[in-house]
This record gives C-alpha cells, structure tokens and sequence, in this order.
C-alpha cells in the first residue's frame, strides 16, 4: 500500500516553476502575462505516464508486472493584469486517472486543487535586447510571487478507496516565489526558485475509513530550476524557441500531532525540454513539453518516476 501512496504524492508536481516571458507570454505553474499585456487564458492536456518509483533510500522499484498506471490532465489558467507591474493568475485542471496496479484496477476522475497567484514585474520596460549596447542593456526581469494552493481535489482525506481516485492533496498551501529570465536574442536563460507552508488541518478520514482525529501537516517545500532558449525568427517575424531546462523538487517530513513523522519526506529532480511557436503579434503561443524525472538511484526519495508529455495553447489579449 506504500507504494500506491506514491501515486498520490505525485499530484504535487506541476513541472518547472514557470516560463515567463517578457516579450513573448509563456506558461508553467500559472499564466505569466508578457509586459503591458492587459490579459490571457491558456488551455493545455497532460498525460502522465508511471515508470517506477523511489524507495525512502533513494532506490529505484520498478512497478510490478502488468502494472499500467496514467493520469491525463485537462489544464485551464487565466491572467489578468492588475497595474503597470501587477498580475494575477488562475489555475485549475480536469484530473482523470487510469491505473492498474497489483491487482487493484481504478478509472476516476475529478477536478484538481486550484492555484491562485500574484505576480510582482520588478522591472519597468521590456528587457529582452538583440544586442549589449550599454550597461543596462544587462539588467534581467525578475518576478516575486505569491501563491494559494486551495484544496478543491479529491484527497485520501474524503470518502474514496484507494490513491487511484484521488486528485489533490488535501491542504491549503501558501508559496513565494521568484524568476530572473534575461534574453539576448536568440539566446535566453532562466534561473526559479521557490519555497512553500503547508497550513495543518485535523484529519478523521483517511481512504473512507473513520480513524481518531489528528492533527497533520505537510512538510515545507522547496522548488528550483534552470533553462536555456533558443528561438529561430522566421520570415514573418513568428517566433520558434526551443527550451531544455533541470528542476529540483523537496518537501519535509510531514508531523502528526507536531510530532516529526519520519521517513515521510520526499524528493524528485527532472529535466525536460519544450518547443514552442508564436506569431508575430505575440498573441497565440502553441507549446510542447516532456518532463522525465531522472531515473537512477539518489535522484528521488519517496516519489514516483514518471514522465509527462503536455500541449498547452496561450492566447494573450491585446
């Protein structure tokens, strides 16, 4: 039954912090407006196949024989601009799983946990430049940011049998985080970080089943990456950026009863790759992505091995 826990904690992971733009409008963990862009709403699906998993040693488990385990996610997000260096964004997505594991087969779905953020531009003008013509042709964008994870899913928290039915994760969860990009075309480079709290909650459910009332609380959260681009202009001005990117994901042990609950932290590092294109006007963007977790032991602890393959579609409003 561990190992089933597994699935479910891979809910939390929702690939690279982001990919902002300050010219162009990308996406990741929410809808990142280009600068001056008053709005934008983005569409995407994910499946996400299981290939194993990490031990609490950092050892690779393969699944047994005849498991096939997959999640496919329908993504919505919007964003809205607030003032000249102000954002918000909206994030929620459609969770369907398929799985057949030990025995145990399940085919739910059910929405997501809803994410919303706030975004501080901590720069005035677009920064992306062709070329170093004076000093401040240096300076990067950097964001701050502010989010809430709502709990909206299904957790093993509710009335369900198994981690196959679940899609969220139970808590409330408050996050800060930062992006400094620069762009010199055709070159960009990113570097994201991020730290979360999870607010406790009593628990007296756990699968369906009545237990005596606790208190829990997940672990903090700390999240970071790295990415470089390289786009191609076409003759039409379209733009087409090709991105590979290393992210780092780690979450504490959980307490029960502020009691430390040992052994239950866990650990995932991935890296990926995206294509996208854009038109010259910058307001449809088309993006695909693979994220693979790296499959060799001390990469992970407590975490499911998996990959995803995602298209997501951008419109930003002018």
């Amino acid at each position: 039954m561990k190992s089933l826990f597994f699935i479910f904690i891979s809910l939390l992971w929702v690939g690279p912090l982001w990919a902002a733009s300050c010219c162009g409008g990308g996406s990741g963990g929410g809808v990142t407006l280009p600068k001056f862009m008053p709005a934008a709403m983005s569409l995407g699906l994910a499946e996400e196949d299981y290939q194993g998993f990490w031990n609490g040693q950092g050892e690779v488990i393969p699944d047994p024989p005849g498991s096939n385990l997959m999640q496919r996610r329908l993504n919505f997000g919007v964003g809205y601009r607030l003032s000249s260096n102000w954002q918000g964004n909206a994030t929620t997505s459609w969770v369907a799983n398929q799985n057949q594991y030990s025995g145990v087969s399940g085919n739910t779905q059910g929405v997501g946990d809803l994410t919303l953020g706030l975004l501080y531009e901590n720069f005035d003008q677009i920064t992306c430049v062709y070329q170093i013509q004076r000093p401040r042709d240096w300076l990067p964008a950097s964001y701050f940011g502010l989010k809430l994870v709502v709990p909206t899913g299904i957790s093993p928290y509710d009335s369900v049998t198994s981690s196959f039915d679940i899609t969220g994760r139970g808590f409330y969860r408050f996050e800060a985080t930062a992006l400094v990009e620069k762009t010199i075309y055709p070159w960009s480079a990113s570097l994201s970080g991020g730290v979360g709290w999870h607010v406790p909650r009593m628990v007296n459910q756990e699968y369906g089943k009545w237990v005596a009332p606790y208190l829990k609380q997940l672990g903090n959260r700390f999240q970071s990456g790295a990415s470089v681009s390289y786009t191609w202009f076409l003759t039409n001005l379209d733009e087409v950026t090709l991105n590979t990117n290393l992210s780092h994901l780690q979450e504490g042990a959980a307490r029960i009863n502020h009691q430390l609950n040992e052994g239950t932290g866990m650990l995932r590092q991935a890296w990926g790759w995206a294509f996208s294109y854009s038109n010259a006007e910058k307001t449809w963007v088309y993006k695909t992505q693979l994220n693979q977790a790296l499959r060799a032991q001390g990469r992970g602890t407590n975490f499911p091995i998996t990959k995803t393959f995602s298209f997501e579609v951008t419109h930003v409003f002018h």
